[in-house]
């Protein structure tokens, strides 16, 4: 019988010593009524979270940055993880393409599948800097793909694409004139 009426009483005491830990509010940890004890925890939780909480601004200002500037370059650029996976892409790129911002997240072979963009992604995994001159919605570009290293391991590939249509016309213009001239 002593056994018994330890354990139940055991188990009520362990039951009302646990339950204020259990209730507390840890998304607003200097609101709650708890043990003494547990202050200077709630204190610390509270402190991180503020600093969690800076940090989250900082990196939402910065990523607000980062897309104004990209979203205002006339230069189709296109970020992809290791694996060819879009991360990130401007208006410019995805009208270039033909695609649209819902393609984040997506394999960029999946957006563009031809031999030269596979060629690109494929020496830019290999750690080496390409371009290639691609006709791409009626124009010529120069399409650059760069690895994106950090501490000697590939994170990434930028692709970036510029129109060169007016000087491959001028370069053109240039020839036919030269060569028109020595004859």
């Amino acid at each position: 019988a002593a056994i018994i009426l330890s354990a139940v009483l055991a188990s009520r005491l362990s039951k009302r010593i646990v339950e204020p830990l259990n209730a507390l509010d840890l998304d607003r940890p200097l609101e709650n009524d708890a043990y003494a004890e547990l202050s200077p925890l709630l204190l610390r939780i509270e402190h991180q979270q503020q600093h969690i909480n800076n940090q989250m601004d900082k990196l939402r200002q910065k990523q607000d940055e980062f897309s104004s500037v990209i979203g205002n370059m006339s230069e189709g650029l296109i970020l992809l993880n290791e694996q060819g996976v879009i991360l990130s892409i401007n208006p410019a790129a995805a009208k270039l393409f033909g695609t649209s911002m819902d393609c984040i997240g997506r394999d960029m072979l999946m957006v563009d599948r031809c031999l030269a963009m596979q060629e690109l992604i494929r020496m830019a995994q290999s750690g080496k800097h390409s371009e290639k001159i691609m006709k791409l919605r009626g124009g010529e570009h120069q399409v650059n793909a760069s690895p994106v290293m950090s501490d000697g391991k590939l994170t990434g590939i930028c692709i970036l694409a510029f129109d060169i249509t007016e000087k491959e016309r001028a370069e053109k213009q240039r020839r036919e004139f030269s060569a028109n001239v020595s004859h």
